[in-house]
């Protein structure tokens, strides 16, 4: 009998693969601080959403309750967003700091994760700074919010 996975199990592993993915098979040449996967994470009522973009152009969107979107670089505006996401997170560097732990938000807080070759770097700040532009991470949280609203605009035109 085949094993049933719970959202959250799937949640989990979609999660991790984010995070421990490498840039070889990307085929992104990058050097050793610069990113090539940048999470966004927050909670939606008392589940969690996480904006993943890649090098690559792809970016996924996905919920701890179930659902979401994998991939979605075939579409020119997610490859877009996933590109300036990347570029967000390369700027935002210097208020990041390493970590070895993945510890999802609190309530109305927006982590961030950004996977480089030397390792995983983070910040957590409050998604009302973050949304109001008072934060020096608000335009890496603008540029997740582009990756949702792509997203968004696909699933209206019923190519989602």
């Amino acid at each position: 009998m085949a094993e049933t996975r719970s959202p959250e199990e799937i949640y989990g592993g979609l999660r991790s693969m984010a995070l421990s993915v490498r840039p070889e098979p990307l085929g992104a040449e990058v050097g050793p601080d610069e990113p090539y996967v940048a999470v966004m994470e927050f909670t939606v009522g008392e589940y969690y959403a996480t904006v993943v973009a890649v090098i690559d152009g792809s970016a996924s969107l996905y919920f701890s309750n179930g659902g979401g979107n994998i991939g979605g670089g075939q579409h020119e505006g997610i490859r877009r967003a996933a590109r300036e996401m990347i570029a967000e997170s390369a700027l935002a560097m210097e208020e990041l700091h390493s970590v070895r732990q993945f510890p999802l938000p609190g309530p109305d807080m927006v982590t961030f994760y950004v996977v480089t070759p030397d390792g995983i770097y983070s910040a957590v700040d409050e998604e009302e700074r973050l949304g109001h532009g008072q934060s020096p991470l608000s335009a890496l949280f603008f540029a997740g919010h582009k990756v949702i609203s792509e997203y968004r605009l696909l699933s209206k035109k019923g190519n989602g």
